[in-house]
């Protein structure tokens, strides 16, 4: 069950009044108990006194008659329960009745006996049934005559406390069930409004920001519903932005997905062209160097080199436009043959060990690789990526030299590819005039060039680097970079 505030304020007035009719009740007791007995003593021992001169002359005369007469009036008064006179050995000599058990014995069963008989004065004491006050008769010669004792029933003092707690009950009960109504209508005036705008903070919560709470007072609950108000207005006002917002996400993910099916689209046309533009080229190729083979004069054998020149240059082109189009849309597969490293490197740095003489451009070749070892990789792509590699560094190379070296790491190496068979290590070294620092992020990009005056002075599609970098992705390879302007950079992979 829960435990509402409204239950809280009930239980809090409901405890409040108990502790209250508590606290009287223990005041009153103390003032019955204690204050009333110590004034009931006081009293008593006036009277006691009164009576011990009113009975002085009976005593030393032993006039028992009187002395039954004086003591039987003051118990007719009804202040005292029980009057005993003794003698001064403490034996009873009356007790104010004709009937009297106790003549001539000391009452020994009165808790104050023995300390009166030794000491002599005005003492008191109490037991379960009575209160008891005694004093001696005492000449004024200082001569003990005797004792007069008094006993109070307890049942008066009792009668008093609970007469007091009755009256104090029959005030307390309607004060409780009152407290109680009070608290209930209060709680009930504070509750409503509460759970009316606990309401609509659910409604909030549930993302219906239409409901308003109105409340026309000006304490901390009209406080609290202009707060959560405006809080609805403002997550209103967010809600239609985050609409407003999904709404945008899901146009640009539209056109996102438009854009890729249209390079998508681009790419399988770029791959068809490719390969209906190099059947054709084939062709023109083939007839261009059966045209060489024959016999032609020098004019004629220099216009059929520049034909062989260009279409060899065209069909590069192609090809690398055909392979970049295959890795985009997904369909270039590596091919898993075994292969000699050594011997595949050696080929392709031949011709570029021929050019280098000529250009006066030295090609050094550095491979650490065991004569005896194999590989089992795609042999075509590989040798792709080393040429690609070596023709750049050529390209931009006028005098220095131009280094490969070819290394395979071993297993605790930092460069080591996680979960590979083989890891090698293939670093492309030149003296070239270098690449700019911020123009180093975008080589990697498709038809992308350093500047554009490189395309026409050197030539090219801006495919080369493109193309080693996406090979590398799918060996699950890394490509670095190390650029010093001035200097052509280290191409390491």
């Amino acid at each position: 069950m829960k435990f509402g505030l409204k239950n809280k304020i009930i239980l809090f007035a409901t405890t409040l009044v108990v502790s209250i009719a508590l606290a009287l009740f223990s005041i009153t007791y103390y003032k019955v108990k204690v204050s009333s007995k110590e004034a009931s003593l006081t009293r008593l021992s006036n009277l006691l006194q009164r009576t011990i001169l009113a009975v002085e002359n009976s005593i030393y005369t032993l006039d028992i008659r009187e002395l039954r007469s004086i003591i039987s009036a003051n118990l007719q008064h009804g202040d005292v329960d029980i009057i005993l006179a003794l003698d001064k050995e403490g034996r009873v000599l009356t007790n104010g009745l004709r009937g009297n058990d106790l003549r001539n014995k000391i009452p020994e069963h009165i808790p104050l006996i023995t300390k009166l008989l030794s000491e002599k004065r005005e003492i008191s004491a109490e037991d379960d049934e009575y209160l008891w006050i005694a004093g001696p008769v005492i000449l004024t010669d200082k001569v003990n005559l005797g004792y007069v004792i008094f006993g109070v029933d307890q049942d008066k003092f009792n009668l008093s406390l609970e007469t007091s707690l009755r009256n104090q009950i029959i005030v307390l009960i309607p004060a409780l069930i009152l407290s109680v109504f009070a608290a209930f209508v209060f709680a009930s005036k504070l509750t409503r409004p509460l759970n009316e705008l606990s309401g609509v903070a659910e409604l909030i919560g549930r993302g219906d920001f239409s409901k308003r709470f109105e409340y026309e007072g000006k304490d901390e609950i009209g406080g609290l519903s202009t707060s959560i108000n405006r809080m609805a207005d403002n997550l209103s006002k967010i809600t239609v932005s985050r609409n407003e917002m999904q709404t945008l996400a899901e146009r640009e993910s539209l056109l996102k997905e438009q854009a890729e099916l249209a390079n998508k689209a681009k790419s399988n046309f770029l791959a068809t062209m490719s390969h209906e533009i190099r059947t054709p080229l084939n062709g023109v190729l083939g007839m261009a160097q059966l045209l060489k083979n024959s016999q032609l004069n020098t004019d004629q054998q220099n216009k059929i080199e520049i034909i062989l020149s260009s279409g060899q240059s065209l069909q590069e082109i192609i090809n690398n436009v055909l392979d970049m189009s295959k890795i985009e849309t997904g369909n270039l597969e590596l091919e898993a043959t075994i292969f000699n490293l050594r011997e595949l490197a050696l080929a392709v740095t031949a011709p570029f060990e021929v050019m280098g003489t000529a250009e006066a451009i030295e090609v050094i070749v550095n491979i650490n690789v065991d004569q005896s070892t194999l590989l089992k990789g795609d042999r075509t792509r590989l040798n792709q990526i080393v040429l690609n590699l070596m023709s750049n560094a050529f390209k931009f190379t006028k005098e220095g030299e131009v280094r490969l070296s070819i290394s395979q790491l071993e297993t605790d190496d930092v460069d080591v590819v996680e979960n590979a068979a083989c890891t090698v290590k293939i670093l492309v070294e030149d003296t070239g005039k270098g690449i700019a620092a911020d123009r180093v992020a975008t080589i990697f990009d498709p038809f992308t060039q350093e500047d554009t005056s490189i395309t026409r002075k050197f030539g090219g599609s801006g495919l080369g680097l493109s193309i080693v970098k996406s090979l590398l992705d799918l060996w699950a390879g890394v490509y670095l970079l190390s650029v010093r302007r001035g200097r052509e950079p280290n191409s390491n992979c």
